[in-house]
């Protein structure tokens, strides 16, 4: 029987000889093949010095207590929230946001030594390599909510290559919005593999119980309804999704058919009753159709040739339009009585 090959993760194409004049040379540092007439020399250094300009400071180190310092068993005589057994406090918090896990541990120093000793609050990347280290280290935070708007090169280690998400804990993820310039550089609609790949990683790592606001990129391939449509069907306890096009030029108005297809797939096999459409371009012949009963907050920025029907909108309460011009028609019998 035929073995099967293990699937790799695709590494920077990093050389460390080049041939010059009919001969090979030994490069002194490595050097990153970009393009078929781009090199990148020194990458190691020059990546590192990007990184280090592009990260996020003011970020605080997590404070661990020593296990020598926690006392979280339960007392005879106190009947408060730090009675409980510290398994019930761990239940408790994964129903609540992120502010009030933060405002949860600052009641005293029993429930702020349980939230430090598990929790890190919002971590934006990229952030300080001491602190992606203690992150990413025994005994590894569960972090609570993660922001990055920037490119994934920026993101890559530049040793190994990788990107950092695989090695932080994002079990308990509460808030997750992955923006930056993730796009093509030729198909300038479609985003990059590892954008879709990295996404769909960690939706299957995040808990179903836990995870409550989503912020993505989106364009026009067939990966959204493959993909990542079927990833977003587990979280039922989502309230809150937005979905980025690509300003000016966003994938409704590149394949307009097909871009408000996508859209109203997501839409739907989401359970958010918030939802919110930013920097899409509609092309003036198309109407996008929108149907699910549970959305409460809808704001759509579909530019000024957008159309809209809204129908069986029956929870809708708030409703907003980023566009000047935009044409909505809803057919909801409760908007209309």
């Amino acid at each position: 029987m035929s073995q099967r090959k293990r699937k790799r993760k695709p590494h920077p194409n990093y050389v460390n000889w080049m041939r010059e004049s009919k001969r090979l040379k030994r490069l002194s540092e490595p050097a990153e093949v970009i393009d078929e007439d781009i090199m990148m020399y020194d990458v190691i250094n020059v990546t590192t010095v990007i990184q280090e300009r592009a990260c996020i400071d003011h970020q605080p180190l997590p404070n661990i207590p020593s296990a020598t310092t926690m006392s979280l068993s339960p007392s005879q005589s106190d009947k408060s929230l730090c009675s409980l057994p510290a398994e019930i406090l761990y239940y408790l918090i994964d129903y609540l946001d992120v502010p009030d896990v933060l405002s949860l541990s600052e009641v005293n120093s029993t429930l702020k030594m349980l939230v430090d000793t598990e929790y890190y609050g919002h971590l934006m990347l990229p952030c300080k390599a001491g602190l992606l280290n203690t992150l990413t280290t025994p005994p590894r935070l569960k972090v609570l909510r993660l922001t990055t708007n920037r490119c994934f090169r920026l993101l890559l280690n530049p040793k190994t290559g990788r990107l950092p998400f695989n090695e932080l804990n994002l079990t308990h993820l509460k808030e997750l919005s992955l923006l930056g310039s993730n796009y093509e550089v030729i198909g300038r609609y479609i985003l990059k593999d590892e954008y879709i790949s990295t996404l769909v990683e960690i939706l299957q790592v995040v808990s179903t119980e836990t995870l409550t606001s989503l912020e993505i990129h989106t364009d026009v391939s067939i990966r959204m309804v493959t993909h990542v449509a079927p990833a977003l069907r587990k979280f039922r306890r989502l309230q809150r999704l937005t979905l980025h096009g690509r300003w000016p030029d966003s994938s409704l108005s590149c394949q307009p058919g097909r871009g408000c297809q996508l859209l109203t797939v997501l839409a739907n096999s989401s359970c958010a009753t918030q939802l919110e459409l930013k920097k899409y371009q509609m092309h003036w012949m198309q109407v996008l159709t929108l149907s699910c009963h549970w959305i409460r907050v809808l704001r759509v920025d579909l530019g000024k040739t957008g159309n809209m029907n809204l129908v069986d909108m029956r929870c809708l309460e708030e409703l907003v339009l980023l566009s000047a011009d935009f044409m909505t028609g809803c057919y909801c019998p409760r908007h209309h009585s």
